[in-house]
């Protein structure tokens, strides 16, 4: 005689006792039914409030920190992130063609004003009349 398993679709999740379907729950393949017996929006929140209670421990705050620093570095990130030089120039081409105005004036100034290096020139407008207008140097 074969038996005929009858497979649940919903489960009562033990934090906030509401019925759920079982897309609402994290697999788990220790439980017998292959999910866990909490919520993913219980989980989500009860890892929240953990977090938060551990980053007021500097001490956790550092070793976390420092195995996020040694993750990035075994995963081979770094460099990962940093665009080509064509694709900057690719950048820079879309950032001018979508302010030509701020474009103007950056080299309106640069041409006009001695631009000694590590300073930054601000323009309160970027309207042709007031680009040699400067606001800040910083």
């Amino acid at each position: 005689m074969e038996k005929f398993f009858i497979e649940n679709t919903t489960k009562i999740c033990f934090k906030c006792k509401t019925e759920k379907p079982l897309s609402e729950y994290y697999k788990h393949a220790k439980m017998s039914d292959g999910h866990l017996n909490k919520c993913k929006e219980c989980t989500k929140k009860g890892v929240s409030e953990r977090e938060c209670e551990l980053r007021k421990n500097p001490e956790w705050l550092e070793k976390e920190k420092e195995r996020n620093r040694k993750k990035y570095y075994r995963l081979g990130y770094k460099g990962l992130h940093k665009p080509t030089r064509e694709k900057k120039k690719e950048m820079m081409r879309r950032y001018n063609q979508k302010f030509p105005e701020k474009a103007m004036s950056r080299k309106y100034t640069e041409i006009f004003l001695t631009k000694l290096p590590g300073i930054n020139l601000h323009h309160w407008s970027y309207n042709q009349e007031d680009w040699l207008d400067i606001t800040g140097w910083t």
